[in-house]
């Protein structure tokens, strides 16, 4: 197994709207998985209008201006959200050059070997 993380993440910002794009990368035998934070974020911070478009993560920064820097600040802050992005995760097939088109295939082709369970128990550890 390899991961590759292609952004930072923390414990202080959980929330997708910290990110945009690809995450964290996981190799693990013919399978890549990938998860990331998709979606447009359009929002009013402190009566401002804000944009973030095509998973580019730069909402983060429009944040940091009006002083919220974490999840704790994000609880507090003035936000009106029109659209916001979440996180999503996929994966790739290396074998058969194509999309699993669900989480649940791969899990369970992955269990059949007893390698993949960790998986189960960290996602929703990072993803709440």
């Amino acid at each position: 197994m390899k991961v590759k993380w292609l952004q930072k993440f923390d414990n202080e910002h959980k929330d997708s709207i910290w990110y945009g794009g690809d995450i964290v990368s996981i190799k693990l035998g013919r399978y890549l998985v990938t998860i990331g934070a998709f979606g447009d974020i359009a929002a009013y911070i402190n009566g401002e209008y804000y944009k973030d478009k095509n998973n580019g993560g730069m909402f983060k920064e429009y944040l940091n201006e009006q002083g919220i820097f974490n999840d704790e600040d994000l609880k507090k802050a003035n936000i009106e959200f029109e659209n916001n992005n979440w996180f999503e995760a996929y994966i790739w097939d290396e074998k058969d050059k194509n999309y699993v088109e669900t989480f649940d295939t791969i899990i369970d082709e992955l269990d059949r070997n007893d390698n993949f369970n960790w998986v189960k128990d960290w996602l929703p550890e990072i993803l709440n």
